[in-house]
C-alpha cells in the first residue's frame, strides 16, 4: 500500500471502551480508528475545513486478521487508492509493531449542498493526486 500517493498515519491504544467483554476488539473500532487517520490525511492536504463535510461513505470493507487487544498500540495508515470524479477510494491498515491486523478500503462520495455527486473542487483533486 505504500506509495507516492498522499498518505497519513496515527499511533492509537486500544482503551477499555473499544474491547468487548471477552477483552477482545469489538469489530466497529477500526472504523474510529479509520476515520482519525482519515482526519489526519485530509488535515494534512488542507482539505478538511472545505470538504470533509461533503463526503459521505458509499463503501466500506474490512478484512480482519489479527485480534487486539485492551490497551494494544496500534499504527493506522491511510492513502489515497484511487480518485474518480465525484469519490475518493482510500486504502487503510491497522498494524500493532509492525504485524497486520486489519485493512481495508473506503469510498467516499463528494456532494453539493442537495447531497448530488459533483466533481471534485480543482483543490482537492490536486491534493489527492491526480490519480484516476
Amino acid at each position: 500500500m505504500i506509495s507516492a500517493s498522499p498518505s497519513a498515519s496515527v499511533h492509537r491504544r486500544i482503551e477499555f471502551s473499544d474491547v468487548d467483554s471477552s477483552g477482545r476488539y469489538h469489530y466497529g473500532t477500526v472504523i474510529r480508528l479509520l476515520e482519525a487517520a482519515e482526519v489526519e490525511l485530509l488535515a494534512g492536504l488542507g482539505l478538511l475545513d472545505s470538504i470533509y463535510t461533503s463526503m459521505p461513505r458509499a463503501h466500506l470493507e474490512i478484512d480482519y486478521s489479527s485480534t487486539l487487544y485492551f490497551m494494544d498500540e496500534v499504527d493506522v495508515t491511510i492513502e489515497v487508492a484511487e480518485l474518480g470524479r465525484t469519490s475518493v477510494t482510500f486504502a487503510f491498515r491497522v498494524e500493532r509493531g509492525g504485524e497486520e491486523c486489519a485493512r481495508g478500503r473506503l469510498v467516499t462520495v463528494f456532494v453539493n449542498g442537495e447531497g448530488s455527486p459533483t466533481p471534485w473542487p480543482e483543490e482537492a483533486r490536486a491534493a489527492f493526486g491526480n490519480s484516476s
